[in-house]
């Protein structure tokens, strides 16, 4: 057996145990995932719940930010599921499957308050939708959690505040959110915490600070605990050093403070979470990587082997020439570009993981 054929097998197995080993540790301790859509006045909005196997303590609702989807936030929503709750993630407004789309002039978008101001009207009907899906859905009293990455922290906080006289609001989770003044005050959205990655590039700590005193934001310290869980007041800023604002919702240390968060609004103390989902989405770009390799050598195999049916020649028969010719020349590239996009959208959580930036 050539080195080459060798190579090939050894890496599909661990190509194909990586897959298979991130499937089933990702669904460790999640009963179901199921995906479906809520529609309000002709807008279809696209989202996937995830089920806890353990009797569940509430439901949780994630927004993506912009350019992304629902996908991104796998990582915390597979931890949250972990950990008993039912985490419902929502693709936003022309983003995966939910229609619609966000009207903004080059003039908004040079001030971004205006720009905002703009999303909040632009969004009514969309968190109308989701405001009535989960009056329908929730038990009486049920906890709630609302939290999302950028754009969508901030829609998850506009929702919480909107919905805290109806609903059992527990906390709100805030990744990187840009600033809108009015949104928040001091007991407005319950148990705020904010998380950054020390190397963003859009959200900055002074932006963070805003949200907890915007008349005098020096004074707030990151990591220091204002107000209190017991009357739903409690605020926080948490800086990761691991992560820019691409790769925060991957960032094992914010997963991890969101865990012990929402546990301190529970008045749950000393459970201690392990980020298994960013663990998870690194097997996947590790796969994704082994299988570019993969991939790379199947023109040499495949020439060799073709080249032994024809006789032994260097260069196989013409009619083998052609298949080859397709194998090396169209069906390679198209599965690298493929195999590339999957190992690409993982490499992040590893970035993450090890503090590099892209």
């Amino acid at each position: 057996m050539k080195r080459s054929t060798a190579a090939f097998i050894a890496m599909s197995a661990l190509f194909v145990s990586l897959l298979i080993s991130a499937h089933c540790l990702e669904r460790v301790g999640v009963a179901n995932i199921y995906s479906t859509k809520i529609y309000s006045g002709g807008l279809s909005i696209a989202i996937t719940a995830w089920e806890p196997v353990e009797e569940r303590v509430g439901t949780i609702i994630l927004i993506h930010g912009v350019l992304a989807s629902k996908e991104m936030m796998y990582p915390l929503a597979s931890d949250l599921a972990r950990a008993g709750w039912r985490v419902i993630l929502v693709d936003q407004m022309g983003h995966g499957g939910t229609e619609g789309q966000y009207i903004l002039s080059t003039k908004d978008l040079e001030d971004s308050v205006r720009a905002l101001g703009k999303i909040l009207n632009q969004t009514k009907g969309y968190r109308k939708a989701i405001i009535n899906y989960l009056k329908d859905i929730l038990a009486p009293n049920e906890s709630i959690v609302f939290g999302g990455h950028s754009l969508g922290a901030f829609l998850a906080m506009v929702l919480a505040g909107e919905v805290q006289k109806d609903l059992n609001v527990l906390a709100t989770i805030a990744i990187a959110p840009p600033y809108f003044p009015g949104i928040v005050n001091s007991s407005t959205p319950r148990n705020l915490l904010i998380c950054l990655g020390k190397h963003d590039e859009f959200i900055g700590l002074d932006i963070a600070k805003m949200y907890l005193n915007p008349t005098n934001p020096v004074v707030i310290k990151p990591g220091r605990l204002y107000g209190s869980f017991s009357n739903g007041t409690a605020r926080m800023i948490f800086v990761s050093e691991l992560s820019d604002h691409l790769l925060e919702p991957y960032d094992p240390k914010i997963i991890s403070k969101v865990l012990e968060w929402i546990d301190n609004a529970r008045g749950v103390k000393g459970v201690r979470h392990v980020a298994l989902g960013t663990l998870i989405a690194e097997f996947k770009a590790l796969a994704g990587l082994i299988g570019i390799a993969i991939v790379a050598l199947i023109p040499p195999i495949v020439s060799s082997k073709l080249g032994m049916i024809s006789g032994g020649k260097r260069f196989p028969a013409i009619e083998y020439a052609k298949t080859t010719i397709v194998v090396s020349i169209v069906v390679w590239p198209l599965l690298t570009v493929v195999l590339l996009a999957g190992f690409l959208s993982g490499m992040v959580t590893i970035a993450g993981r090890t503090g590099y930036v892209v």
